[in-house]
């Protein structure tokens, strides 16, 4: 599972193993919580007094464990957003490379005119990139558990944003009206893909 060969059969597998850490996760802190393992507590929390690893939760039968597939279950979110976000990154570098999108003049025209004019469609070296993330976000929506899902578009979304910031707004492109209107355009359509997840998606750029 890596950007550049991908597709979305692996990316439904690693969500089912995210999906099968959660629940064991959950099934073992409930067994901690039900089943009586007093004398085997005492007897664990007795013989590790002098070598107590405090990353575990000695009052959980298993601590250990639930820490584990905790872990495990963060870096292979970690892992999606990472490729996620460098699909995006290699679809979109023309985009964020040419300048002329944002620096190209409009013609002198009536007020009228310049108004129809305005109304632009997304940039087509944008497009890809929209998409595929559109699909990705599609399968990971409805193959990952809502409790991660919800962690992991907001990552998303959070990386994107410091791409954004970074390659096109940091540079030195002196934007022209129509590359003000060119760039609204092409940053709506990129909120309308997490519109299913949240009434303002624009409020996570």
């Amino acid at each position: 599972f890596s950007p550049d060969n991908y597709d979305d059969g692996a990316l439904i597998r690693l969500c089912g193993l995210i999906n099968a850490a959660r629940y064991v996760d959950s099934k073992l802190q409930e067994w901690s919580d039900d089943v009586d393992f007093l004398e085997m507590r005492i007897a664990e929390i007795d013989s590790n007094l002098h070598n107590k690893d405090e990353g575990i939760d000695w009052g959980c039968f298993f601590g250990e464990e639930i820490k584990n597939l905790s872990e495990l279950e963060t870096n292979w979110l970690m892992e999606i957003i990472a490729v996620i976000l460098r699909a995006f990154e290699n679809l979109s570098w023309e985009y964020v490379q040419n300048k002329e999108h944002f620096e190209e003049e409009q013609e002198v025209l009536s007020p009228v005119r310049l108004s129809a004019t305005m109304d632009l469609v997304v940039c087509t070296d944008f497009v890809e990139a929209l998409d595929v993330l559109r699909s990705q976000l599609q399968v990971l929506k409805t193959s990952l558990n809502p409790k991660d899902f919800l962690d992991l578009w907001r990552s998303v979304a959070e990386g994107l944003d410091h791409f954004i910031s970074c390659s096109i707004l940091s540079s030195e492109i002196h934007f022209s009206d129509r590359g003000v209107g060119q760039f609204e355009t092409d940053m709506q359509a990129l909120f309308c893909i997490f519109q299913p997840f949240c009434a303002r998606p624009q409020a996570f750029f």
